[in-house]
C-alpha cells in the first residue's frame, strides 16, 4: 500500500470469487488479501489462491494509481494556494475541502474494459457480469439491447444503472403476476 494510505476499497462481486470456495480455500485467499495490502509481499501459498488473487489484485493497483493521482493533484493545488502572494487565510482554504482539487474528477475506462458502448452510453465487463450473474446472460444483454434501443435514451446517464433498474422493475413485476395467478388459482 502507498505510504499514508490507511484503507481499501472492498468490492461486494468479489463474493462471487469467495463463494465458490470452501472455507479453507476462502481462508487462504483472505489471509493472502490481508499480508498483500499490508506489504508483506505474499506468495501465494498454492496455485488456486495465486490465480484467484490476480483478478483482485489488479483491482487494488488500480484504486492505488486512481488515490496517487488524485492525492497529487490535491498536494499540488494546495501549494498553488498557499503560494498566492498577500493571500489571507481564508482565501488559501478552500471552503470544499473534501474536493480540494479543481479539476473536474472523471473515471477513466480503457477499451479492454468496455463490454459495449453505443453512442453517450457504456457498459464495462464487471458491470455485465454483476447483471449476468443476477439475471442471466441472455436477460442482461436483451436489456442492455433495449436501453440502446430506446429512442428516449438520451437522458440517461448509465448504461448499467438503467438497464439494472428495468430488470428489477420487471422482475418484480412478474413476481406480482405469478403472486396473483396463485391466488386466483385457489
Amino acid at each position: 500500500m502507498a505510504n499514508g494510505k490507511n484503507s481499501i476499497l472492498v468490492y461486494r462481486d468479489w463474493i462471487t470469487i469467495f463463494n465458490e470456495l470452501n472455507d479453507d480455500e476462502a481462508g487462504r485467499l483472505i489471509k493472502h488479501f490481508f499480508e498483500y495490502v499490508n506489504d508483506l509481499n505474499p506468495e501465494p501459498p498454492d496455485r488456486l489462491t495465486g490465480l484467484l488473487f490476480k483478478q483482485i489484485e489488479n483491482t487494488l493497483k488500480r484504486d492505488l494509481k486512481k488515490w496517487e493521482s488524485k492525492s497529487q493533484r490535491n498536494r499540488e493545488n494546495a501549494l498553488i494556494r498557499w503560494d498566492k502572494e498577500n493571500a489571507n487565510a481564508s482565501e488559501r482554504m478552500r471552503n470544499n475541502a473534501k474536493n480540494a482539487d479543481s479539476e473536474n474528477d472523471i473515471d477513466t475506462v480503457n477499451d479492454s474494459e468496455i463490454y459495449k458502448e453505443e453512442g453517450h452510453l457504456r457498459i464495462t465487463w464487471n458491470d455485465m457480469n454483476k447483471l449476468i450473474d443476477e439475471f442471466g446472460e441472455e436477460k442482461a444483454n436483451d436489456y442492455i439491447n433495449q436501453v440502446l434501443n430506446y429512442r428516449k435514451n438520451n437522458k440517461y446517464k448509465s448504461l448499467y444503472l438503467t438497464a439494472l433498474k428495468w430488470l428489477k422493475r420487471d422482475r418484480k413485476a412478474s413476481e406480482e403476476r405469478k403472486r396473483t395467478k396463485s391466488k386466483l388459482a385457489i
